[in-house]
């Protein structure tokens, strides 16, 4: 790091709601994640969690200045065996989080 300057700390949000242009749900996240940016330095991450389930996705979009990335999860439907993919979900929630995160490590 060089001396003087602040390492700029990430701030990732995770949530199953965050509104886009045809849906409101999750504007309360958006109120949230817009006066964390405006009372801080951080570098705000958004990731809206949905199951593969669901409708195809784009990656990401933007909403008002933030990016908003998609994370589909493995899941079985109407919660049959719950929890049985979460080993595998964290790996992969934590390799994708470390793609947008580069320098990420466990102590950040």
């Amino acid at each position: 790091m060089v001396e003087g300057k602040l390492k700029k700390v990430n701030y990732i949000f995770v949530t199953p709601y965050y509104p886009n242009k045809d849906s409101f749900y999750g504007n309360y996240i958006h109120d949230q994640v817009k006066a964390i940016k405006k009372l801080s330095n951080y570098n705000i991450i958004v990731v809206k969690l949905s199951t593969l389930w669901t409708k195809k996705l784009d990656y990401c979009y933007t909403f008002e200045g933030f990016t908003i990335y998609n994370y589909q999860y493995l899941d079985l439907p109407f919660w049959t065996l719950p929890g049985i993919f979460n080993n595998l979900n964290k790996y992969l929630f934590l390799r994708f989080i470390s793609k947008l995160v580069p320098n990420l490590s466990e102590s950040d």
